[in-house]
């Protein structure tokens, strides 16, 4: 007899290895965006195993894969933290938050591509987060050559 995809699945999650926390986490992930991440990862592994290498490259220049909406968002927010609201050049944007995430930059790569680099290294949250103290500590430094305190 031969199970189904979804049957796999409900297996998968009925495992007891799984606390119930990482099965609702893992939901919570599939709600927000993250099933395309999934499904690109399935992929990847599944050319990888049946050594189909060779047509996978094929295919992907041929044609730019679509970004996920977790992607997109990702690069979105990024990009009017840094860009947009700490008024930071792509070089310095990108120099700023892979020094931040401790990786090295890609060379002659746009922004987005950039960013895609970091979320296949780095969970999404923590590329916000450091996007947001690089932008804080901007905006502050900026406020306080403007606004110098005086001594009472």
């Amino acid at each position: 007899m031969m199970r189904s995809l979804e049957t796999e699945f409900v297996l998968l999650l009925s495992n007891p290895d799984f606390s119930k926390k990482e099965v609702y986490n893992l939901k919570s992930k599939l709600k927000s965006g993250y099933i395309d991440d999934y499904f690109k990862k399935a992929n990847k592994i599944k050319i990888i195993l049946s050594d189909k290498k060779e047509q996978n490259e094929e295919e992907t220049s041929n044609n730019t894969p679509e970004l996920s909406v977790y992607e997109k968002q990702i690069v979105s927010q990024v990009e009017k933290l840094l860009r947009t609201e700490a008024k930071l050049t792509v070089k310095q944007a990108v120099q700023l938050l892979f020094e931040n995430l401790e990786l090295s930059p890609l060379s002659k790569r746009s922004f987005s591509d950039q960013i895609l680099y970091l979320i296949q290294n780095r969970d999404g949250s923590s590329i916000i987060n450091a996007a947001h103290k690089i932008r804080n500590e901007i905006l502050h430094n900026k406020e306080s050559d403007h606004w110098p305190l005086r001594e009472l």
